[in-house]
């Protein structure tokens, strides 16, 4: 579950006390002077977003903090795909347990995994548990109609779950069923969309150290002709 520090910038923490100015010491056109690590914290620093107001700034950063989670593209989108999966059980209250247990036992990211089962969570429920009721009642009928509780919290749902164990079934049947396609469609959304993100970081990064070089350059130039 190993990647190269371009692919998974979380991984490695770039030295704070190194300056990217001091590259200027030592700017020879093949990176010497400059580490990747000194490259990367610049980039990160300047170009991706750390501020903004409102939720669309908000949504923008937990993204890209997504998307470089560590791990292989592979087994970040197993791991999100596998939470949505669990995410669309009756277990609420254990999704994340079991999703983490899971993706652990797999070997897929544990983190993107716990991010998946809030597909269910006490603003979606009702509608998740709605919609996997009505599909698992095709094809599990219930003997006793279906009572919604007066409110939907945990209790609210143990309690419909509790008036009979068809009720349970029926719930697991249709979050099977809606949950297969909602991975599958989660995985490959995710793979692609994180492939093309990682290769975009690596061209801009190598974009932003040839800057960098060229600056170094330039500034070890000046100081050459003020010491002759």
């Amino acid at each position: 579950m190993t990647e190269s520090t371009t692919d998974t910038p979380e991984k490695s923490s770039p030295s704070p006390s190194r300056d990217i100015s001091d590259a200027s010491e030592n700017p020879s056109l093949d990176g010497e002077g400059l580490s990747d690590h000194d490259i990367e914290k610049d980039f990160y620093l300047h170009y991706m977003p750390t501020s903004g107001n409102g939720l669309k700034g908000t949504l923008k950063r937990a993204f890209h903090r997504f998307l470089a989670i560590r791990g292989t593209p592979r087994e970040l989108a197993l791991g999100l795909a596998l939470g949505v999966f669990v995410g669309m059980s009756p277990f609420m209250g254990v999704h994340t347990a079991i999703a983490v247990l899971l993706a652990a036992i797999f070997k897929w990211s544990k983190i993107s995994s716990a991010v998946g089962v809030q597909i269910s969570n006490f603003a979606t429920a009702p509608f998740v548990y709605w919609f996997t009721y009505h599909v698992g009642k095709f094809f599990w009928a219930a003997k006793v109609p279906f009572r919604a509780p007066g409110e939907f919290n945990l209790n609210g749902l143990l309690a419909m779950l509790s008036q009979t164990p068809e009720m349970i079934w029926i719930l697991t049947v249709g979050g099977l069923i809606t949950g297969i396609p909602l991975a599958f469609i989660t995985y490959w959304i995710t793979f692609n969309a994180v492939t093309r993100y990682r290769a975009d970081i690596k061209e801009k990064i190598a974009a932003h150290k040839s800057k960098l070089l060229r600056k170094a350059k330039a500034k070890a130039r000046a100081k050459a002709k003020r010491r002759r």
